[in-house]
């Protein structure tokens, strides 16, 4: 995933998106090392990161995603954790939208 996949940083994520082969739905992983904080704050991260992908599900391409949190994601506001984690979806071309764009440019 990481040697083929292209990757890019927004505040307290790093966000990894690899095509997938055969199409199929968007999926999602997350890490969330215990540098993060607490149980807690890391399950608190882990909840908001999904609710963003659930927001922006319909416009996902077919792609695997890893969502990797870094200890600034915690007390970011949730507002800023989506719009970082939908400019690096969208920079990424994961976004159909995004994607229909870009190639229609080239």
């Amino acid at each position: 995933m990481l040697r083929e996949g292209r990757s890019r940083r927004a505040g307290g994520l790093v966000v990894h998106v690899r095509d997938r082969d055969g199409g199929g739905h968007p999926r999602l992983g997350l890490v969330v090392p215990g540098g993060v904080g607490s149980a807690v704050e890391r399950n608190r991260v882990k909840r908001r990161v999904r609710a963003v992908w659930r927001e922006l599900g319909p416009r996902l391409t077919s792609v695997d995603c890893v969502v990797v949190a870094r200890r600034e994601a915690a007390s970011m506001p949730f507002r800023e954790l989506s719009g970082g984690m939908a400019r690096c979806l969208r920079e990424l071309r994961a976004l159909a939208g995004d994607r229909e764009r870009a190639e229609a440019v080239r």
